[in-house]
């Protein structure tokens, strides 16, 4: 499930990083427009899908205002994608120092961890996102738990946790999606189908639910089903990981 986890991670470390970060020592007026500039135009290439000329920009920022903590946690989003996790966690940490207990860093630093395999880092650092009363997507950090839980070997406590993010937001498919992983892992095929289609209900175009999906009906032997669900990933996730497993999958349908 690795890289579907991945699906879910990027949006929740996006989603939060572009907040405005307000708190920074007094600069000269040239050097924290300097900053801005550079800080914008690496959000934007970020956006795009690029992020080794958002580390430029980002580390052109820094270099103006090293004491932005947007600056620094934009610098740990940008050496995540590059899958430098060491630098991407000093990033963050950084972040925290100079903007304490803030909860979408802590969001961050929890799908960093993710990505690291460090479950229990991961674990700490999403209840400290919501366990602040004023985070306002509690559902990534509760959905972030309950990966690291499943990871760990437990189903249960994952379920529990993807429970608890649909509680605070029920149309929030990535739990959906992986409450389905779980139910499927456990060939509890009709608790699967159920969990993915209302995954689909809320974003019917979330690839990793269509492939969900499509491996319950190669379990079931329902090939026409499988066929639809798994063309369908490829026309959403084409050259991905997901799309080539896709492809792969077509192959052996019957």
């Amino acid at each position: 499930m690795k890289n579907l986890n991945r699906v879910f991670l990027w949006g929740s470390v996006l989603l939060v990083m572009v907040g405005n970060f307000a708190g920074c020592a007094p600069l000269p007026v040239d050097k924290q427009k300097q900053a801005e500039s550079h800080y914008i135009l690496g959000v934007s290439f970020l956006k795009e899908g690029n992020p080794t000329m958002a580390l430029k920009e980002f580390l052109t920022a820094e270099s103006y205002n090293p004491r932005r903590a947007d600056i620094q946690n934009a610098l740990g989003q940008a050496y995540q994608l590059k899958k430098s996790y060491p630098e991407a966690e000093k990033h963050y940490l950084r972040a925290l120092e100079l903007k304490p207990g803030d909860p979408d860093m802590h969001n961050n630093l929890g799908a960093l961890y993710l990505d690291m395999r460090a479950w229990d880092k991961a674990i700490a650092s999403f209840e400290k996102a919501t366990g602040d009363l004023l985070f306002n997507s509690p559902e990534l950090a509760l959905t972030g738990i309950g990966v690291a839980w499943f990871h760990k070997g437990d189903g249960e406590q994952a379920l529990k946790y993807y429970r608890q993010a649909l509680e605070q937001r029920r149309s929030f498919a990535p739990a959906h999606h992986l409450s389905g992983e779980v139910f499927r892992l456990r060939k509890d095929f009709p608790a699967a189908r159920d969990s993915y289609r209302r995954a689909l209900e809320a974003a019917p175009n979330y690839a990793p639910a269509h492939y969900g999906l499509g491996l319950v009906y190669l379990e079931e032997r329902h090939y026409e089903e499988a066929r639809v669900s798994l063309t369908k990933v490829l026309s959403l996730a084409g050259d991905s990981e997901l799309g080539e497993e896709a492809r792969r999958l077509l192959k052996t349908i019957p």
